[in-house]
């Protein structure tokens, strides 16, 4: 599982290959415009990976994380007493969702790089 701190970096250099690849081509309104546009998308990409899951033992317990390259759903259940413990983290499903729009700007700027005309 990627830590938040490079979620949110493979966001930025997304967001940043994209811009550059945009620069001459539009304005920065229109490129801005299409990085929001983008934006729930990666939403729903990260959402979609929650099928993937990470579990094992913890203390004395068994956890189980679902979400990639960061979880954001977490279900702890101990095995003396039973007790378990789940939730949904905002802040990791934003990080997860970052480094998906992040991805999904590296595409868009290697796409804007590939049918650029020649010369």
């Amino acid at each position: 599982m990627l830590p938040v701190h490079l979620c949110l970096a493979l966001g930025a250099v997304g967001a940043a290959a994209f811009a550059s690849s945009e620069w001459s081509r539009r304005s920065w309104a229109a490129s801005l415009g299409r990085m929001c546009a983008a934006a729930p998308v990666a939403a729903f990409t990260s959402a979609a990976t929650y099928p993937i899951k990470l579990s094992g033992a913890s203390g004395t317990g068994t956890r189980v994380q679902h979400g990639w390259p960061r979880s954001f759903y977490t279900r702890w259940s101990d095995w003396e007493t039973g007790i378990s413990a789940e939730g949904l983290s905002a802040l990791f499903y934003l990080a997860n969702s970052t480094a998906h729009w992040g991805v999904l700007l590296l595409a868009l700027a290697l796409w804007n790089l590939l049918r650029r005309p020649n010369g």
